[in-house]
């Protein structure tokens, strides 16, 4: 499928050596099966189309940039397995009071957050997203946020936190600080994988905890077996907020550099 300049793809495995090898050339970090890069330029001069991908660090230091053909990238994979229409939302919402004293509200997240999501996501430090996605991401797809935001609260769920609107803001609105989220593995089996995020300016504050307490709370109710985020080795963020809520912690098999934490949850009696 043909692929456009700005969109996020991610690298599929190079099976030949001498496609490492020419992808190598001149760089000192070549591209690995799975990374996630976005596309700056499209060039079908030559008779083919070939398409130049540029990843970054969680710094925003540039890793690789080199020239894909079509077979050896692809769009990024759904952000959950196939599940039913959305729903409607659960009615709980909540207002927590952080250990500054300040006071957020707590609620599912619907299809009309997609502005305010987006706002969150790039207003987030390059490291920050960096825990969050793995990857050096810089804007999220319209589409991608779409799916984000149409949790079916059953496969996938999310919390949303909220704070007043602040400086730029519409008068009267909200503003998004963070969110919590599941997404049921493909083998229901294993669980669901989370993830959490907390804006910067918000982060040591304890809405992290607020946000994973309320998911957990959900998950159980709905029986998930298990919760499970993978993380980076170096997100001690995340790392002290799994030992919170009795996470275990084994290194990631298929990356050396990641880990993943793991909670059994009891079933609703």
């Amino acid at each position: 499928m043909p692929f456009r300049e700005g969109q996020e793809v991610r690298v599929r495995a190079l099976l030949e050596e001498r496609r490492w090898e020419r992808h190598r050339a001149g760089w000192d970090t070549p591209p690995a099966g799975g990374d996630i890069g976005i596309v700056v330029d499209v060039d079908a001069s030559s008779g083919r189309t070939v398409y130049s991908v540029r990843c970054a660090d969680a710094h925003g230091q540039e890793r690789w940039l080199t020239e894909f053909d079509e077979d050896e990238i692809e769009t990024l994979p759904p952000i959950a397995s196939a599940a039913p229409a959305p729903s409607a939302p659960p009615p709980q919402e909540w207002i927590g009071t952080l250990r500054d004293g300040s006071r957020v509200r707590i609620r599912p997240i619907c299809p009309q957050d997609i502005g305010r999501y987006a706002a969150f996501i790039d207003g987030l430090s390059a490291r920050t997203r960096h825990y969050l996605f793995l990857a050096a991401v810089a804007h999220l797809s319209e589409e991608r946020l779409r799916r984000m935001c149409e949790a079916d609260h059953a496969h996938d769920m999310a919390y949303v936190a909220l704070s007043e609107a602040g400086p730029g803001d519409e008068p009267g609105g909200e503003r998004q600080i963070g969110v919590a989220r599941y997404a049921v593995a493909d083998d229901p089996s294993e669980g669901a994988e989370i993830s959490v995020a907390v804006a910067d300016a918000w982060q040591r504050r304890g809405l992290g905890t607020l946000l994973l307490r309320h998911l957990i709370d959900y998950a159980r109710d709905r029986n998930i077996p298990r919760l499970y985020s993978i993380d980076s080795g170096t997100n001690e963020p995340m790392r002290k907020l799994a030992r919170q809520f009795g996470f275990s912690e084994q290194p990631d098999p298929a990356d050396v550099h990641q880990v993943i934490f793991s909670l059994r949850l009891e079933r609703a009696s």
